[in-house]
This record gives structure tokens, sequence and C-alpha cells, in this order.
């Protein structure tokens, strides 16, 4: 049995630093994730598994971000499970 190689020009992961993320998508501050991110434990973030903790770095799981904004605003049910990207 062999074991796959990850080409890592194919691979996308769908993690992004903070600084990543508001450069990919500029309609986002960088205070403003961060008081989302700081405040996860009350706002839902959390629960939604978008935010993943490497020692002192911190991680955003695009497509579960979205997830949770849209859910948070009315656009998805919570428990919705399309466009899952396994990490």
């Amino acid at each position: 049995m062999s074991i796959p190689v990850v080409n890592e020009l194919n691979f996308s992961s769908p993690y992004r630093t903070i600084k990543q993320f508001i450069t990919e998508n500029q309609a986002f501050s960088e205070g403003g994730l961060r008081w989302e991110i700081f405040n996860e434990d009350t706002n839902g973030l959390k629960e939604s598994g978008a935010i993943l903790r490497n020692g002192r770095k911190v991680l955003i799981h695009a497509p579960r971000y979205f997830r949770w904004l849209d859910s948070k605003n009315g656009v998805l049910p919570e428990n919705d499970t399309s466009d899952t990207n396994a990490a």
C-alpha cells in the first residue's frame, strides 16, 4: 500500500491567518475580525469550528467562518453541512 504524496502546488488549505483573510476579503477589518475571535465564546463562533489555534497562531477556516456569518444573519440554518471542507 503506497502513501499518496501531496503536491504542494495543488494543495489549497481553507485556513488563513487573520492578515491573509482580510487581504483576500477586504470587506472585513482586522480589528473587527479580532473582536469576533476574542468574543467567540459568546457569539457562537467557537461552536462553528471556524477558528483553529496552533500555539499563538490563530487560523480562520474561511468556509466555516462564512457559514457562521450567514447563519448569524439568518441566511442559512446553523446545522447546514453544505460546502464542508475536510481539514
